[in-house]
């Protein structure tokens, strides 16, 4: 599992634009190389994420595995 702070490491790290600022939470997003777009939304401050809310991000939103994750983070 991992933390709202690792996240948005890991975004800022691996070519994710963050394209929206405000409010209680930051907003990224990435371009693949078919044109389209992959958004994923991190909460503000240090939280702890629960383990069946971590993978649906990695799957759904980041599009890349833990152990990927844990390399690039």
């Amino acid at each position: 599992m991992s933390n709202t702070k690792d996240h948005k490491r890991f975004c800022d790290k691996n070519g994710w634009e963050q394209f929206k600022k405000g409010g209680d939470h930051w907003f990224y997003r990435k371009r693949d190389p078919d044109g389209t777009y992959r958004y994923t939304k991190i909460s503000r401050g240090n939280h702890e994420y629960g383990k069946k809310l971590w993978k649906t991000i990695l799957k759904e939103q980041l599009g890349v595995s833990q152990q990927y994750f844990d390399q690039h983070k």
